[in-house]
């Protein structure tokens, strides 16, 4: 505490304001009388003096009169504090009760509606919980049908699908063996041709050729005939000495001329020189005179004919190319009538009657001859019809078997696609799209050779 003497001026601290701050208005009421009272008389409790002083048993007096004063208000205020305690508590013990039966109360009101609600949440939960089961039953059974459908369509699908397999294989099978036979009947044909072609080919350069090699040619080979075909006699090209023909054939002792002419047209003075020469020829027995170009005709003459030259048989063949066996024919026909001629010559005793025979014997010979030379011309025509169908049929063979490729090869994308179809549909369970079949190699071009998307959707969906 601070005083000031002059001006009577008292500070106090340290003062609780906890009492009065909080206190009844009467509590406040008495605090605030005894404060008035502890100023006024501050100098009777101090030792302090003042300007009008007492005596000292007059302050002490009135120090234990204001003490007593001060005590009995501060019972009072103890008494009221007590009191206005004791009241606070009462109410706030019966504000407590009250609180409490409110929290009771209100306690057991939710238990009772927390126990209503439950019960009703339960009743709902077991109410979900049917219709969750009902639901899934119905679900489960409907699912179960459709899985016994889809498991049977399945079954049917890879059934069909075996059954597709096993045909596209055996059709497969049947291609492969046609493709085989298509590729032998081809090289078969590929061969004909190309020895049809060689001889095109030696055709054509004969005909390239000019007239003295093409004798030359066609002397050769009728020469490279006659060797093969006879085993014994003498061949001898003459074909350079006048008056003697091509070629001097001699056969057991006996001299036959042979003339060749490898042109594409025979005159009659190649005809007439050669008679010349058979005549002025005296150890020849007779002459054979050869076309060898087929088609071309000796003039005044048939095919294979005959043609006597004072006493001496002069045979005319044609077609050597195709057919060289009449040289044979021819050369063997001239023996036999010089052989049998010599015979009968060599017969004094011959009667005419034998002369006769022999006569009608080469004169039988001859007619069969000339009877087999229009079968030979049959057989000529015959032997080109048959080229000309082997061209054509080696021409249909090819088509078919280019329609069959492309046919097998149309069948074989499809079944690509069909597979491809079946594979993107169960890894991803849905059906591929056209970039998807790109990525796998199948290229629109495929696709719509096998119809577009829609038609192969058909088809997988038929399948």
């Amino acid at each position: 505490m601070k005083m000031d003497y002059s001006e009577k001026t008292y500070i106090i601290e340290n003062v609780n304001k906890i009492y009065f701050n909080e206190g009844t208005p009467s509590f406040r009421k008495y605090i605030v009388d005894i404060g008035s009272v502890v100023y006024d008389n501050l100098h009777l409790l101090c030792n302090v003096r003042t300007q009008n002083e007492s005596s000292v048993s007059q302050v002490t007096q009135e120090r234990e009169t204001i003490i007593s004063q001060l005590k009995l208000q501060i019972e009072n205020i103890h008494k009221q504090q007590d009191d206005h305690i004791t009241f606070c508590l009462k109410a706030k013990e019966n504000e407590i009760s009250s609180l409490k039966k409110v929290i009771t109360d209100i306690e057991s009101d939710n238990n009772m509606k927390f126990q209503r609600e439950k019960e009703y949440l339960c009743d709902q939960i077991n109410k979900l919980e049917n219709e969750k089961e009902t639901f899934v039953n119905i679900r489960t059974k409907e699912k179960n049908v459709e899985i016994d459908c889809l498991k049977q369509m399945m079954i049917q699908q890879k059934e069909s699908y075996s059954l597709m397999r096993e045909t596209d294989d055996k059709r497969v099978e049947n291609n492969n063996s046609l493709v085989l036979s298509l590729h032998e009947q081809i090289e078969t044909l590929q061969i004909l041709c190309s020895s049809k072609d060689e001889k095109l080919s030696e055709i054509l350069t004969a005909k390239n050729m000019n007239v003295v090699k093409m004798g030359q040619i066609g002397e050769l080979s009728v020469e490279e005939y006659v060797v093969k075909e006879f085993n014994e006699g003498k061949m001898e090209n003459t074909s350079k000495q006048g008056g003697q023909g091509d070629m001097h054939f001699v056969y057991r002792d006996l001299d036959i001329l042979i003339e060749v002419k490898n042109k594409n047209s025979i005159t009659p003075d190649d005809v007439s020189k050669f008679l010349r020469d058979v005549k002025e020829c005296p150890q020849s027995v007779g002459g054979v005179f050869v076309s060898i170009k087929p088609g071309v005709n000796i003039p005044c003459h048939s095919a294979y004919d005959v043609e006597w030259i004072n006493g001496k048989p002069v045979i005319y063949v044609s077609n050597f190319e195709t057919i060289p066996y009449m040289v044979y024919v021819a050369i063997k026909t001239i023996f036999t009538y010089a052989t049998i001629t010599a015979d009968i010559n060599g017969k004094v005793s011959a009667t005419d009657t034998e002369l006769e025979k022999y006569k009608q014997e080469t004169k039988t010979l001859l007619a069969n001859v000339a009877a087999f030379v229009p079968i030979v011309d049959e057989s000529i025509c015959n032997v080109k019809r048959s080229y000309d169908s082997l061209n054509k049929l080696q021409i249909t063979l090819r088509n078919q078997f280019s329609q069959h490729l492309s046919h097998i090869e149309e069948d074989n994308s499809i079944s690509k696609i069909l597979r491809a179809f079946s594979h993107h549909y169960n890894q991803f369970g849905k059906l591929p799209t056209v970039d998807n079949l790109k990525q796998i190699g199948i290229t629109k071009k495929h696709i719509s050779q096998a119809g577009g998307m829609r038609k192969i959707t058909e088809m997988y969906s038929a399948v």
